[in-house]
C-alpha cells in the first residue's frame, strides 16, 4: 500500500475529532511530506488529443476526493465554515435563530466529511444552542454552483474556487491553487525579471506558447464563440509604456499564426513540458488572416495611432521563411485585396530560431493571408481572423469597421480573435465616441471571449516600476483568473539572495474588475497584494511613502 494512502487514513482518523485541530494540520503536513512529487502531465493529457481524437473524461479517483476534503479542512477551516453558514441547514437556523437574541444559536465549527463529483461537498457542523450543554453536530451538503458535475480534478478546483467568489473570499481561492490534486499549471517562472527590456527570447517564447496553447484549446472546444479576444499585456507589448515594441507583437502573431497553419504542436517540445512533437496535441490546419487596421480619418486628419503605425507594412516585409526553398515555402496566400499578388514572393531571408521547426506540409499552403479592417476582406475558406490592436484616435471610432468585419467573418464561419484591443472610446471636438451609441459600443467590446490574458500590476500613481504581481488567465491550463504577487528574495529551491518569484494571493471564478483586457490596475486587484508581507525593504521602502503608503492604509 502506498505511504501517502497509510498518512492519509491516519488523517481521515484525526479529522474525526474536530476539537483537535492541531492534530488534522499534523497530519496534513505529513500526507504532504509523504507524498511523492507529482509528474507535471503532457500537453496532450492536459489539453486532449487532436480533434476527433480526444480523451473521454476521467472523474476524480477516490484518493483525490479523500485529499480535498483533508486539505479543506486543514488548510482553508474559515471558508468551510462560511460554506456551512452559507448553504447548509444549521446556517440556515443560526440565522433564523439569532435574528431577536444574537447567540442563541451558534456555528462553532464545520469540517468537510465527504467530497462527490457530482453532488458537492458534504459537511458536519458543530452548533451549541442557548440553555444546552454541549454541542451538537448537523449534517448539510453544499452543491456545486457550476450547474454540473466535477468531471476531472481540474474541473473539482474550478469549482471549489466558484465557491469561495461566492463569498468573497478570495485569497482562499488562492489557497485552494495549491490542492494536490490536478494538472497544477497555474504557477508562473522563476527569474522572469519583466521589468529588464528587451525581454530575452525564451520570456517572449513562453508568452507566444501559452497564447497557443490557449487559442488552441478554445478552437478545440465544440462550444467556441465566434469571438475571442487575447491580451498579453507584458512591457514589451504594453502599449502605455516606453518599452513598447511593435516587432514584438509581429513576432507573437507570426509564431501563432505558423503553428495554426501548419497544424504545430500544442506545445513546443523545447518547453520542456511535454513529450515533444510525437507526444503534444495538435491541432487541425487553419486559414488564418491577419489584419491590421488601415489609416483612418478624412483629409489632412488622416491617420493611425502611434502604436501601431507601420504593423502592416512591416508585417510584410519581414521574413516568414516562405520563399522558394524557405522552411515555411508558400505558406503565405494572396491578401485578398485589390492588387491580388502572391504575399510570398515578397519575403526573403532566413530565421535561425525557427530552423527546427518541420517542413510545410503540402496542404498548409497559401493558410496565411493578411487584410485590413474594413469590408469584404474576409474570404469564403478563412478559419480564423486575427485583428491586431484595434484602437480608436481622437476623431475616428473603430467600432464601426470592426464590427462590419466581424460580421462578415461569422456569415462565412470563421472566429474573430482580437489582440490587445483598445476598444475604449476617445471623446474629441469631433463629435464622434460621445455619450450617443456608448452603451452599443461598450456591449460590443465585451462580446468578445477573453481566452488568454496576462497583465503586469503596478502602485497607483507609478509609471512601469516596481512591478508588484500579475494577473493571468488561460483558458488552456488555468481557466480562472489568478492575481499572483511578486516577491524577491530566496526562489523555490532555498537558494538565498537572488531571484524573484511569483506567488497567487487570489484567485477568481469569473474575471474580476479591471480584468479582461484593462490597463490600469484597480484597487480590488492590488488590495490583496498589499495586504500581503512585502517582498523586500527596497519595496517596504516604497510602500511607507507616497501613494503606494495611501494605497496601501486603504487596503488595511
Amino acid at each position: 500500500m502506498r505511504a501517502d494512502v497509510l498518512v492519509l487514513g491516519a488523517l481521515v482518523a484525526a479529522a474525526a475529532r474536530p476539537a483537535d485541530g492541531a492534530l488534522v494540520a499534523r497530519a496534513w503536513r505529513s500526507v504532504r511530506a509523504a507524498a511523492p512529487a507529482r509528474a507535471r502531465p503532457s500537453g496532450a493529457a492536459v489539453r486532449g488529443a487532436a480533434d476527433g481524437d480526444a480523451p473521454a473524461a476521467r472523474g476524480p479517483s477516490a484518493l483525490a476526493l479523500e485529499q480535498t476534503a483533508a486539505f479543506l479542512n486543514a488548510e482553508v477551516p474559515e471558508l468551510v465554515i462560511e460554506l456551512a453558514r452559507a448553504y447548509t441547514p444549521a446556517g440556515e437556523a443560526e440565522r433564523r435563530a439569532n435574528v431577536w437574541s444574537r447567540g442563541s444559536y451558534v456555528l462553532e465549527s464545520a469540517r468537510v466529511t465527504g467530497v462527490s463529483a457530482s453532488g458537492g461537498l458534504n459537511i458536519e457542523s458543530a452548533v451549541s444552542r442557548r440553555g444546552r450543554a454541549g454541542v451538537e453536530l448537523e449534517a448539510g451538503a453544499v452543491p456545486w454552483l457550476g450547474g454540473g458535475a466535477a468531471c476531472d480534478e481540474d474541473g473539482l478546483v474550478r469549482e471549489l474556487l466558484r465557491l469561495a467568489n461566492a463569498l468573497g473570499r478570495a485569497r482562499d481561492g488562492a489557497a485552494l491553487l495549491r490542492l494536490p490534486i490536478g494538472s497544477g499549471r497555474w504557477s508562473l517562472p522563476d527569474n522572469w525579471r519583466l521589468n529588464a527590456t528587451p525581454h530575452p527570447a525564451g520570456v517572449r517564447n513562453r508568452f507566444y506558447s501559452e497564447v497557443f496553447d490557449a487559442l488552441s484549446a478554445a478552437l478545440r472546444a465544440p462550444d467556441c464563440p465566434s469571438r475571442l479576444r487575447v491580451t498579453t499585456l507584458f512591457p514589451e507589448l504594453n502599449q502605455a509604456m516606453d518599452v513598447y515594441r511593435g516587432a514584438t507583437l509581429l513576432e507573437m502573431i507570426r509564431e501563432v499564426s505558423l503553428r495554426l497553419a501548419t497544424g504545430g504542436p500544442a506545445r513546443a517540445a523545447a518547453d520542456g513540458d511535454g513529450d515533444g512533437d510525437g507526444g503534444a496535441a495538435r491541432v487541425r490546419p487553419l486559414n488564418v488572416r491577419i489584419c491590421v487596421q488601415a489609416s483612418m480619418g478624412q483629409g489632412v486628419f488622416t491617420g493611425l495611432p502611434l502604436a501601431i503605425s507601420g504593423l502592416r507594412k512591416t508585417m510584410e516585409v519581414m521574413d516568414w521563411q516562405a520563399e522558394e526553398g524557405g522552411r515555411f515555402e508558400g505558406i503565405l496566400g494572396t491578401s485578398g485585396e485589390a492588387d491580388g499578388r502572391p504575399a510570398g514572393d515578397r519575403f526573403v531571408g532566413s530565421d535561425a530560431e525557427r530552423s527546427a521547426a518541420p517542413p510545410t506540409p503540402a496542404g498548409a499552403r497559401g493558410r496565411v493571408r493578411f487584410g485590413a479592417v474594413e469590408r469584404d476582406v474576409v474570404q469564403p475558406g478563412d478559419d480564423l481572423v486575427f485583428v491586431l490592436a484595434p484602437q480608436s484616435m481622437q476623431g475616428v471610432c473603430i467600432v464601426g469597421p470592426l464590427q462590419r468585419l466581424v460580421a462578415d467573418a461569422e456569415a462565412v464561419g470563421a472566429k474573430v480573435c482580437l489582440v490587445n484591443p483598445a476598444l475604449r472610446d476617445i471623446p474629441s471636438a469631433a463629435g464622434v465616441m460621445q455619450v450617443k451609441g456608448r452603451a452599443e459600443r461598450i456591449a460590443f467590446a465585451a462580446s468578445f471571449a477573453d481566452v488568454y490574458t496576462f497583465r503586469c500590476l503596478f502602485f497607483a500613481g507609478r509609471f512601469a516600476f516596481p512591478i508588484v504581481g500579475a494577473l493571468r488567465y488561460s483558458l488552456a491550463d488555468a481557466p480562472f483568473w489568478t492575481v499572483y504577487r511578486r516577491l524577491e528574495g530566496e526562489d523555490r529551491t532555498g537558494v538565498p539572495g537572488v531571484s524573484e518569484r511569483y506567488e497567487p494571493v487570489a484567485a477568481y471564478a469569473a474575471a474580476p474588475s479591471g480584468g479582461g483586457g484593462g490597463v490600469a490596475a484597480d484597487a480590488r486587484l492590488v488590495a490583496p497584494l498589499l495586504c500581503a508581507p512585502p517582498p523586500s525593504e527596497e519595496t517596504t521602502e516604497l510602500l511607507g511613502r507616497g501613494q503606494g503608503g495611501a494605497a496601501a492604509a486603504r487596503a488595511r
